[in-house]
């Protein structure tokens, strides 16, 4: 797996490569995402999927988090469907939606989708990291 490093000269910050875990309550979290805030660089971002850390992206997918100390964030969300509502007997069938609304929950406390609020943190370094988020 090949990872660019910063360019010489480009003026963009260096990033490296991040690869990892994220566990809920000592579960893999199935999915969501991961926001990487480095101080005086762009905020870098990478996939959960499966518990497992992946795409580190913050120009280009793949291209590694800014290297630097990182606040991080973590996201993870479904949809859900609400209950149908009543039946309107002055509309007609065909016409009428049947469903539910959909909301968006999240699936993990609120306080890990703040990068100051989530006590989480790591050190990225221009060589490989792997990190391990355990959220409560």
């Amino acid at each position: 797996m090949l990872f660019f490093v910063g360019c010489p000269g480009s003026g963009r910050p260096k990033t490296a490569p991040v690869t990892g875990t994220v566990t809920f309550q000592g579960q893999p979290l199935e999915q969501g995402t991961v926001v990487f805030d480095v101080e005086g660089a762009p905020s870098g971002k990478a996939k959960i999927v499966d518990g497992k850390i992946v795409d580190p992206t913050t120009y280009k997918t793949g291209d590694g988090i800014p290297v630097g100390k990182a606040r991080i964030a973590v996201y993870s969300t479904k949809s859900v469907e609400s209950a149908p509502g009543p039946v309107d007997p002055n509309i007609p069938e065909g016409l009428q939606s049947g469903g539910g609304m959909s909301s968006v929950v999240s699936l993990i406390p609120a306080k890990y989708t703040r990068p100051d609020t989530s006590g989480l943190t790591y050190e990225i370094t221009s060589k490989n990291n792997v990190i391990d988020l355990v959220l409560e």
